[in-house]
């Protein structure tokens, strides 16, 4: 491997790690988990609630919990005096801002993959107890959880994106704003604009709670091309990010 490759897997080896470490980010994945496996006990008191709700319920709590955790733990990563901000320790070393962000990027999602991954065993063991008779199939279970971690990767691109631009307050409320943007507004704004679909954030096509659910079938098209979308607008926000980070920490000779 060359020395780049081996110097941002290292980053993102000690970000996965210092984040699983971090007594906050257990204690939120403790809540969650504590949440999904309440999920069929809440679900059985919703007016006609079927067994397909608290399959639902999990998957979509998963997609959310990937969006808001992952942003929010990426804000820290590129705010300058933070733990897991970039610091002038980092800065003496040969690593670029590139080779930094992406590393960061990548360990925030490695965190936020074991913790997913988690919530996912947990919150399908309660439903599997709660409902015996009703289990979706494992394929949908599956592209469920993979769309939750797609779509909470794009959030920690863009939680990078907002703790360099913003810092560390106005990161985290920047982060929150696209959160709620990208569930509320995008998806009624993009049906009817298709040029527009095309270049606003929408990782909410990527929650397939519902197909999960009722064991609908999931268009191998359509999944790929929102995968490519989500993936293309990540690696556009990494980007931007090591620019931002290039001007801000080192200036634009170094980085």
């Amino acid at each position: 491997m060359t020395p780049a490759v081996l110097r941002t897997s290292a980053l993102a080896h000690a970000t996965a790690r210092d984040l699983l470490r971090r007594p906050g980010g257990a204690l939120a994945w403790v809540a969650a988990a504590a949440l999904v496996v309440l999920v069929p006990k809440l679900s059985d008191r919703a007016i006609e609630a079927g067994p397909e709700l608290p399959t639902e319920l999990v998957v979509s709590t998963l997609a959310l919990y990937a969006a808001v955790i992952g942003g929010l733990a990426a804000v820290s990563t590129t705010v300058p005096g933070d733990p897991l901000g970039p610091n002038s320790e980092l800065a003496a070393t040969p690593i670029r801002s590139i080779e930094y962000t992406v590393g960061r990027v990548l360990g925030v999602g490695l965190a936020l993959g074991l913790h997913v991954c988690g919530l996912a065993i947990a919150g399908l063991v309660a439903v599997r107890l709660g409902s015996p008779g009703e289990f979706p199939p494992a394929s949908g279970l599956a592209s469920a959880a993979l769309g939750a971690l797609g779509g909470g990767l794009f959030f920690v691109a863009a939680g990078a994106l907002a703790g360099a631009l913003l810092g560390r307050e106005l990161g985290i409320v920047g982060i929150l704003t696209v959160i709620v943007g990208t569930r509320l507004i995008v998806p009624h704004v993009t049906p009817d604009a298709p040029l527009l679909a095309a270049l606003l954030p929408d990782p909410a096509r990527l929650d397939l709670s519902r197909e999960a659910a009722f064991a609908h079938p999931v268009g191998a098209r359509a999944l790929t091309g929102a995968f490519a979308g989500v993936v293309l607008q990540s690696i556009g926000l990494v980007a931007l990010t090591a620019a931002v980070l290039a001007q801000r920490v080192r200036g634009a000779a170094s980085w």
